[in-house]
């Protein structure tokens, strides 16, 4: 299942980059869109769509509001034959609809509006094109109380949001190119395959998004401690057979030993396939997405 991150226009397509390490695509709503983009940025995001890393996409349906004290009502009705823009739902079409969100809040900002949209395609998308997608809100999500059928979706994008924000957030310095060789590993999928268990696992529990982000980083500084443990030892290993280990492959050629060299010039090989058995068998494992993404990029 495609992994999709559904956001409002960015004022700079540099601020998806953290994302798109995360996020299989991203799609941007064109519902909410409000950047004025340069020209340099509309090659960026023409580039951007020819790679698949993100799409654009407008809401099918009309949205229509009720509101009563401190709670607003949100409709998603199919848009009937020649509804164009914004035009205001009559109160038949608002009786006979079921609220497709509930929003615990007196009014609503032009910001909330434009993550409530989000919010909106997230949930047309994840029903129509049999994707999850997740909404990227600057806001806390218990404000948009979802009210659909989607089994434990509103906790597994608390998890989302926890595990998005422990990605470093690459600057302008690095280039679309560098996320998408790092995407496109085939060790860096394999990795990323075990980051969405965690998040199916972490989903099922019951721990705040407090305590999801003192398990993710407490489980990737036992992954760290594990792998710098073993790199310290194999790092000496292989010290000690670059000093000792050449004298010794010398001697060896010089007295037509070939089969002891050989074995020498392997020494190295079996050290590194050492440290892949220490990685595939480290506590904290699962992020090791996560660990790479923060050494190849910093965080």
């Amino acid at each position: 299942m495609r992994l999709i991150a559904v956001s409002p226009f960015p004022r700079s397509l540099d601020k998806l980059k953290r994302a798109a390490l995360m996020f299989d695509q991203i799609c941007l709503n064109q519902s909410s869109t409000s950047a004025i983009l340069g020209s340099r940025e509309q090659a960026e995001l023409h580039w951007l769509k020819a790679k698949g890393v993100v799409f654009e996409q407008e809401l099918k349906d009309v949205i229509g509001f009720s509101r009563h004290k401190n709670r607003t009502k949100v409709y998603l009705l199919p848009r009937p034959e020649g509804f164009k823009g914004a035009g205001k739902m009559t109160k038949a079409m608002l009786e006979n609809a079921d609220p497709a969100l509930l929003i615990r809040s007196p009014g609503l900002s032009a910001e909330m509006i434009r993550e409530l949209l989000s919010r909106l395609l997230a949930l047309e998308i994840s029903n129509f094109e049999k994707v999850e997608a997740v909404p990227l809100l600057a806001s806390e999500r218990a404000m948009f109380a979802n009210v659909s059928s989607v089994k434990d979706a509103g906790k597994r994008e608390e998890v989302i949001d926890v595990v998005l924000n422990s990605f470093p957030e690459p600057d302008d310095s690095t280039s679309w190119e560098q996320i998408l060789d790092f995407r496109s590993d085939p060790e860096s999928r394999a990795k990323f395959l075990g980051l969405r268990s965690w998040i199916i696992d972490m989903s099922h529990g019951a721990f705040s998004q407090h305590e999801t982000r003192d398990k993710l980083e407490w489980a990737l500084h036992q992954y760290s401690d594990h792998l710098n443990l073993h790199r310290i030892k194999a790092n000496t290993g292989i010290l000690r057979t670059l000093i000792v280990g050449a004298a010794e492959a010398i001697e060896s050629v010089l007295k037509f030993k070939l089969k002891n060299a050989a074995e020498l010039m392997f020494s190295a090989r079996s050290r590194r396939l050492s440290l892949l058995e220490a990685e595939s068998n480290a506590s904290g494992r699962e992020l090791a997405y996560i660990y790479s993404a923060r050494r190849r990029f910093g965080k």
